[in-house]
């Protein structure tokens, strides 16, 4: 199954790793991109502060299960705190 693109079937396959864990750990990921064909590229400052476009990738992982929960591409322009 092809998900990649399909936001709804992603938010389902998250759904079901989710479980009744106490223990979240979140990162937010700076990828660099030069692509014209990527919408949510954008100039944004990271924490090298380097101004170029950029997506930001949103995980969640499960501590105690040890596998991700959540994995969202942000607009580069999109700041760390505001992203969660």
């Amino acid at each position: 199954m092809d998900i990649g693109s399909d936001m709804g079937a992603q938010m389902d396959l998250f759904q079901s790793l989710i479980t009744e864990s106490k223990k979240l750990a979140f990162d937010l990921s700076s990828i660099f991109s030069r692509s014209v064909n990527l919408n949510v590229a954008a100039k944004g400052h990271n924490a090298d502060h380097i101004y170029l476009p950029q997506i930001n990738m949103a995980l969640a992982f499960d501590l105690d299960q040890y596998r991700p929960v959540f994995l969202k591409p942000v607009e580069g322009s999109v700041r760390d705190v505001k992203s969660l």
